[in-house]
């Protein structure tokens, strides 16, 4: 089979290269955003040409557009066994001083993508696909609405029910993607809120006690909760003792006593302002 790395020119993708020739794998197809000779995947790849593997570069067009469609993932020599959706990037800045342009110019390498996989699933229920998340999806991380917006999309996708489709929401990694970018007091001081790194032999890892098969959205972080809540309540019932936890069963017993048209209402007043209360935000100003 085939195993194609969207985006795989990066130091993670040259990390799953190297775990998928360790195991085994010989054929590997690497699509990129424009034409480059020299990457960590690329290098590995060349050196491993010895020991029988091969593999291929597809580029997507130049006009901007992320159609998976135009991958011809069909006419490959092998049929494709798994699909790793590793693009993405990073523009932070803070929400209010975001123009629109800004919010959603991560969108078109990671949901055009995604969409462009979804659609291919269908017709290739057979092939695993995997998305690479994000824990800000879930967690948040200041400045990072857009990225955080991007990644819940892919989580949203991976969790509509298709079984070979998977979103995997990873903390960062030791020294390659988005921490391999960050200064070191950087890094500190994100260990310092609670963000705990995974080096990559122990990410790949996962892989051998995951359930891909059976899709869906997971998170893969190590996080030292009690770090992480001084600084974010808002994840306090995570580590409280059961029986000790908050809860909304007020606004839950109001809820459950009113029409399923009343019901839609209270959500929304209620969704309003907690978006209010975490954003900082006049409640007045959020569309529901």
């Amino acid at each position: 089979h085939a195993y194609v790395l969207i985006g795989g020119h990066g130091g993670i993708g040259g990390t799953i290269v190297r775990w998928l020739v360790n195991c085994g794998v010989k054929y590997i197809v690497i699509v990129g955003r424009r034409h480059t000779n020299s990457s960590e995947a690329l290098d590995f790849l060349k050196e491993q040409k010895k020991n029988g593997v091969s593999f291929c570069v597809i580029n997507f067009p130049e006009n901007g557009r992320y159609d998976v469609a135009d991958l011809e993932l069909d006419s490959l020599d092998r049929p494709v066994g798994a699909i790793f959706h590793l693009a993405g990037t990073t523009a932070d800045k803070s929400l209010k001083a975001m123009s629109w342009n800004e919010f959603s110019g991560l969108f078109a390498s990671k949901v055009q993508i995604a969409d462009g996989l979804r659609r291919y699933s269908d017709a290739h229920p057979e092939v695993q696909i995997i998305f690479f998340s994000s824990f800000v999806s879930v967690a948040g991380s200041e400045g990072q609405a857009n990225y955080a917006s991007v990644n819940a999309y892919l989580d949203a996708v991976a969790s509509m029910g298709r079984a070979n489709i998977t979103s995997l929401g990873w903390g960062l990694w030791d020294g390659v993607g988005m921490a391999g970018r960050l200064e070191k007091s950087q890094l500190q001081n994100l260990q310092t809120q609670g963000v705990e790194l995974i080096s990559p032999a122990r990410a790949m890892s996962v892989f051998n006690d995951i359930e891909l098969l059976k899709g869906g959205h997971q998170i893969i972080a190590p996080v030292n909760w009690q770090r992480w809540i001084s600084r974010d309540p808002i994840f306090s019932d995570l580590i409280a003792e059961p029986g000790n936890r908050s809860s909304d069963d007020h606004f839950l017993k109001i809820i459950r006593k009113r029409s399923v048209k009343q019901r839609k209402t209270l959500m929304s007043d209620h969704l309003r302002a907690l978006v209010s209360s975490i954003l900082l935000l006049d409640a007045g100003e959020i569309n529901v």
